[in-house]
């Protein structure tokens, strides 16, 4: 990963229910200086998001007890970011949740120089002018 320039101050909520994926993905994103909180199910999920909703939730899509997608439908409208994260990419899904107001689609293994580069330019929107 290139070192940024700047470190990010986006609170983010890293959603997997693989411990492997969620330790990774968590990993890379405090690295970038956010401010992170991590849930391995949907109810943990919406419990943080209930508890402090976040401005960036990068989730995946399998989750065990539910579609990740259900997630968006419940922070729509609210200001917070979603990004999708799956193993099982397929056009036709990352179509939908685009459609759907996902802000991006990424497959595993995540491609860490582009999830940069959407958290950056989720911060600089942020940003007042």
């Amino acid at each position: 990963m290139t070192s940024p320039m700047k470190k990010l101050s986006l609170a983010v909520l890293v959603v997997d229910d693989d411990e492997a994926s969620l330790r990774a993905l968590g990993g890379i994103v405090r690295a970038m200086g956010t401010r992170l909180t991590t849930a391995a199910t949907l109810a943990e999920a919406r419990a943080c998001i209930a508890a402090s909703l976040p401005d960036v939730l990068l989730a995946d899509l399998h989750m065990p007890d539910g579609d990740g997608a259900e997630l968006l439908g419940e922070v729509r409208g609210s200001g917070c970011e979603v990004i999708f994260v799956t193993g099982h990419a397929d056009e036709r899904g990352a179509e939908n949740a685009l459609r759907s107001g996902a802000r991006a689609y990424l497959t595993k293994p995540v491609d860490v120089e582009r999830l940069w580069a959407i958290l950056e330019e989720i911060e600089e929107r942020r940003a007042p002018a």
